[in-house]
């Protein structure tokens, strides 16, 4: 799977995961006040991946399809590609 917009992330909330706060279950996750700032963040942090001009620090191509996928899932072998991957 390739990179994912910050919409799509979000999107990605909507399913039938258990997520209760103060003990109470929270039915739309998106949707709930208290997690909006922390996913804006998250959304934005996935949009940017897109951007022409940080993609190539955030990202690299993918060994099975060459469509891009963030530095976290690098194999790092070499000093270069350790700090590759914390740039991501």
């Amino acid at each position: 799977m390739g990179i994912r917009t910050g919409a799509q992330y979000i999107a990605s909330l909507r399913d039938d995961r258990a997520l209760y706060i103060g003990g109470e279950r929270v039915a739309d996750v998106p949707r709930h006040v208290p997690l909006a700032g922390i996913l804006a963040s998250i959304g934005a942090h996935y949009d940017a991946f897109h951007q022409p001009d940080l993609q190539a620090d955030y990202t690299y191509p993918s060994p099975k399809d060459g469509r891009p996928v963030s530095n976290s899932f690098l194999p790092a072998r070499t000093w270069d590609q350790v700090q590759q991957r914390l740039r991501g």
